[in-house]
């Protein structure tokens, strides 16, 4: 079983952090990022499936799943990981409040997941039903994690804090797993996910989705040269522009999710002075 789960947020930079940490060869990371078994009804009957993704018996195993840090649409997450991995160390990505809600709202609307303008998506922000804002309550999230895991078990870290000191901040992190902290690789340079913008597909796109084209189109097309790869890709999706809040409704986000944000400062002694909470 793995003994490590980056647990969230989503669009705090999970899949920067999962590579990183495969690149150490004391620690292996799941092959497919979002393995995502403690977030379904079946999860019991796919224990044998998940082991399975671990075959190795390096120090450190681990995957990531940012779903694991959104109640409450996945409200038994903490307790279930307790019961199968109880001695797991749990790392929590998490990024400016607003900022983040704001991309994984560019990233549901790419994929359909949700058709709202954002105005409108956000209309209900002050409640517990609103998967946007209750993902960027990390205090939230976390105090579910706290009742079944010691806080000596929990690692919190901040997405600037990889982006601006990544060599420092690896090196911390692999201290606190147990490995050597000395390790370093040219790929830390990289950033993983990152796109220029995000793609919707339009009614074509849909359609070559449903019939199972459009993941072999898009593997066909991945080596032909940039210049003849994007209008190609122009034909099926439209790119997503991330939108800019009303200054009023940003104003009602930023008080609505300062006092959570206190708490998480409070909880892991970072500043995070550079938020807008």
């Amino acid at each position: 079983m793995p003994n490590l789960l980056i647990v969230g947020a989503a669009k705090a930079g999970t899949t920067s952090l999962h590579r990183y940490l495969d690149l150490h060869p004391e620690i292996f990371m799941s092959r497919m990022k979002e393995l995502q078994l403690f977030s379904r009804d079946d999860w019991r009957d796919r224990l044998g499936w998940y082991r399975e993704q671990f075959p190795t018996a390096v120090p450190v195993r681990g995957e990531a799943s940012p779903v694991y840090s959104m109640h409450p649409w996945f409200p038994s997450v903490p307790e279930r990981i307790h019961e199968v991995i109880p001695d797991a160390r749990l790392i929590y990505l998490v990024r400016d409040p607003v900022e983040r809600l704001v991309a994984q709202y560019v990233e549901f609307y790419a994929l359909h997941l949700e058709d709202r303008p954002i105005e409108e998506a956000l209309s209900d922000y002050d409640s517990p039903s609103n998967r946007f804002v209750m993902a960027s309550r990390y205090a939230l999230q976390l105090d579910r994690f706290r009742e079944f895991f010691p806080d000596s078990q929990i690692i919190v870290l901040d997405q600037r804090e990889l982006l601006t000191a990544r060599s420092a901040t690896m090196r911390d992190l692999f201290e606190r797993l147990g490995v050597d902290p000395g390790f370093t690789s040219p790929e830390f340079e990289q950033l993983h996910n990152e796109r220029e913008a995000k793609m919707r597909p339009n009614p074509a796109g849909v359609w070559m989705y449903r019939r199972g084209l459009l993941r072999r189109a898009r593997d066909t097309t991945r080596v032909l040269p940039r210049a003849i790869r994007e209008p190609l890709k122009r034909l099926v999706a439209d790119p997503v522009r991330t939108p800019d809040i009303d200054p009023s409704l940003r104003a009602e986000l930023e008080a609505c999710l300062r006092e959570d944000a206190q708490r998480l400062r409070a909880y892991s002694g970072k500043p995070l002075a550079h938020w807008s909470v």
